[in-house]
């Protein structure tokens, strides 16, 4: 039902759907606050999105219980108030998580490493605050993260137990780096850590990334200085490198004459969805990042494929 005109409140009945696998009501004009009491189908539904409304107030903790939700978005609302720390227990089995473009404060729980299963999770455009909890860079199955545009502070957490490939944290007042930030190993693809407060540890991240295959390196608007280091061209994949905005003086590395850049604005390449990766026994349903397709479609292919029967309601017996 996503992709209509559909105003007023969502109506509670839409839980007495006992066999409900999937729900789309995306982008659309719903108003109100989510539904406290939708627990009708909390042991199938897998799937749950009212993306792109006007809906508003908290999160309620009954979405926490659907022991079998794998992808909740709930983003571009006006959702507000804390995440509640229980919000990811222990039970979960949520892989895709977007919670962005609300109105959402506090500080990022720790109790997220409850959250083992999350593939991809994207919180940007809020007002959290505090430290980027090491938690979450050690949830192993993590391959995409966005937590940009917040209020974060401190420094930006190591990633060496991660395998996260994209990492958005533009945007905050994050003002050091860790020791250490990535393994010889890391599946690294694109880092993102423009328009931040950083000062210092350029060479040492430097260090840490000339084995990895990174492809995006984002530094744009911080407070780094001095010489730009040649270690840059041990980064041998790199095709987007956006340094303006600091305070870097001296020469220009001769190397960089053999780096495989693209003629490519690094705006663009913040605002595109860098990368899709998805568990092998899934098909594209995700519309995370700032990537905003026609997503009905895609639903639609994704369940068709699986089971070959498709309702408007995505409804099974």
């Amino acid at each position: 039902m996503s992709g209509n005109a559909i105003h007023g409140s969502i109506p509670y009945e839409l839980s007495l759907i006992s066999s409900l696998y999937a729900l789309d009501l995306s982008d659309n004009q719903l108003s109100g606050q989510i539904p406290y009491n939708i627990s009708g189908y909390e042991k199938k539904l897998r799937f749950l999105s009212f993306s792109n409304n006007k809906l508003h107030g908290p999160i309620p903790l009954m979405l926490s219980m659907f022991s079998s939700l794998h992808s909740l978005f709930l983003d571009g609302n006006s959702l507000s108030g804390c995440i509640p720390s229980n919000f990811f227990n222990s039970s979960s089995e949520i892989q895709n998580l977007d919670l962005s473009d609300n109105s959402f404060i506090g500080k990022i729980p720790s109790q997220i490493k409850n959250s083992i299963e999350l593939f991809e999770l994207a919180m940007s455009n809020n007002h959290f605050e505090g430290s980027i909890p090491s938690e979450l860079t050690n949830l192993e199955g993590l391959k995409y993260l966005d937590i940009s545009q917040n209020k974060l502070v401190g420094c930006v957490p190591s990633f060496v137990n991660s395998f996260a490939r994209t990492i958005h944290l533009s945007d905050n007042n994050l003002s050091c780096l860790s020791k250490n930030m990535f393994e010889e190993s890391s599946d690294l693809v694109t880092l993102d850590l423009s328009n931040n407060a950083i000062v210092s540890g350029f060479h040492d991240l430097m260090h840490d990334l000339q084995y990895t295959g990174l492809n995006i390196l984002l530094l744009k608007g911080n407070h780094f200085k001095g010489n730009i280091p040649n270690a840059l061209c041990h980064l041998t994949s790199l095709t987007i490198l956006d340094l303006s905005y600091n305070n870097f003086v001296g020469e220009i590395p001769s190397c960089f004459g053999k780096m495989p850049f693209e003629n490519k604005d690094p705006e663009t390449s913040r605002t595109q969805f860098n990368g899709k990766f998805y568990p092998p026994h899934e098909t594209p349903i995700q519309r995370f990042g700032k990537e905003r397709d026609s997503f009905t479609s895609v639903i639609k292919e994704k369940i068709r494929n699986l089971y070959n029967k498709c309702f408007d309601l995505y409804v099974w017996n």
